[in-house]
């Protein structure tokens, strides 16, 4: 229990015409900033502003309005990170967890659209437009596959991630990291190095007479060497 004095725009009376006087949401944001972690502060921060109408510019005015108390310097960096489109406390902690791990920022709630109709193809939770990827995180598993196969044919790379709330948060994250790694390595693989040589891309895998099969037309087998183990698939 606090006790503390606050100016009357910082003070609102509970819903319902009761007479219990509550702090506003931008201000019950700074006094959770002040006593929570980063993340935590984060997490409170991102619903409360989803369901009252604030923002980051609310929670930084009073935070400026305050300057010199304890704890703003935490309020602040908490205001940078906030953003109401996160819809769930998960989704927030992987997109805070992927900012820490110093990768791209991703955007979260991004519609995709056709160009030209603005056909909505897909909802991802965490996207990369510029990089055409994004990550479906603790969707249900047949609406997150539907989801990847539409935006794939499009283009797009997307990954499902979180098990539904199995996995934990640094799973996920390394899961991001390995995606936005695999989109960079498409992005380089046809820029030329600084001799002008362009990377090598594999080759096909070469063909040979199934051994002991009947000379058919079209018949071949793929013999790829794996290792001291040799796979031979016909086809």
């Amino acid at each position: 229990m606090r006790r503390a004095a606050f100016p009357p725009d910082e003070v609102v009376m509970a819903p319902g015409g009761g007479p219990l006087p509550l702090t506003s949401p931008a201000r019950t944001i700074v006094e959770v900033a002040r006593r929570l972690s980063t993340v935590d502060a984060v997490v409170v921060a991102d619903a409360l502003c989803r369901r009252a109408g604030v923002g980051p510019a609310d929670v930084v005015a009073l935070a400026d309005r305050h300057r010199g108390e304890r704890g703003m310097a935490r309020v602040r960096a908490a205001a940078a990170l906030i953003d109401p489109r996160s819809d769930t406390p998960r989704r927030t902690r992987v997109r805070i967890g992927v900012r820490l791990a110093r990768l791209a920022p991703p955007q979260a709630a991004v519609l995709v659209r056709a160009p030209g109709t603005g056909e909505v193809l897909g909802a991802l939770d965490l996207a990369w437009p510029d990089r055409r990827a994004g990550a479906l995180v603790d969707r249900h598993p047949e609406i997150a596959w539907y989801c990847a196969e539409a935006l794939g044919a499009r283009g797009w790379d997307v990954v499902c991630l979180g098990g539904q709330g199995a996995d934990t948060v640094e799973h996920v994250v390394s899961r991001v990291a390995a995606l936005l790694a695999r989109v960079a390595r498409r992005e380089w693989r046809d820029v030329p190095d600084l001799r002008g040589r362009v990377p090598r891309r594999p080759a096909a895998p070469r063909t040979y007479p199934a051994a002991g099969a009947p000379a058919v037309a079209g018949a071949r087998s793929t013999v790829r060497r794996m290792g001291d183990v040799d796979h031979t698939r016909a086809s």
